[in-house]
């Protein structure tokens, strides 16, 4: 049987990067580093040192996807939001919290779970999860309306706690706005 190639452009694709093979509609996601879904076939530098291009074959279908956009995304401005190193009243390897702030203004905090061996056996149906690794991620926007946050505004913090605990996906990140002492659940990052 003859492998089809098909092209995916990164910038119309809405959430985390995750989208389906054009083919098979196997899910195919940029935090999977294991390569059950997918495997990388060739990846094209730009004049610049960021991704211009990557060619990928579908681990279901074995078909070619070549993935292009990469240069728009790279060119996403700083948007300064930074967390912290674990407070004191964390626990290491069970769970760690940390501040999170845009150009020295407090936003709220990061509540960071880590895999435990209950976790593990109870995902392993799911996902692969090792222990000790970040498993879930809870922020916590306080006074968000006042920091003038708009939906928009929330996946560029998504992606900076993803960055900062490898091994979370979109699905492990929750954001949740407190205000006035009340908590509201805006949803997991996959879902903005």
């Amino acid at each position: 049987m003859r492998k089809k190639s098909f092209t995916v452009d990164l910038t119309k694709i809405k959430g985390g990067g995750e989208f389906q093979c054009p083919s098979c509609d196997n899910l195919i996601s940029p935090d999977d580093e294991s390569e059950e879904t997918y495997t990388i076939i060739e990846t094209v530098m730009g004049d610049e040192d960021y991704l211009e291009r990557m060619v990928i074959q579908c681990s279901t279908c074995n078909n070619i996807i070549n993935l292009e956009g990469f240069e728009a995304l790279s060119e996403e401005e700083d948007v300064g939001i930074e967390v912290s190193e674990a407070l004191p009243e964390s626990k290491t390897g069970y769970r760690t919290l940390h501040t999170i702030s845009q150009e020295d203004r407090s936003l709220g905090q990061v509540t960071v779970e880590y895999a435990q061996k209950e976790d593990v056996k109870a995902f392993k149906r799911f996902r692969k999860l090792r222990l000790g690794e970040p498993f879930k991620a809870t922020v916590t926007l306080v006074n968000a309306e006042e920091a003038s946050f708009k939906r928009e505004d929330l996946q560029p913090i998504a992606k900076v706690v993803k960055k900062r605990f490898k091994g979370l996906v979109n699905q492990d990140i929750y954001i949740i706005e407190e205000k006035d002492g009340r908590k509201n659940v805006i949803g997991k990052a996959s879902d903005l």
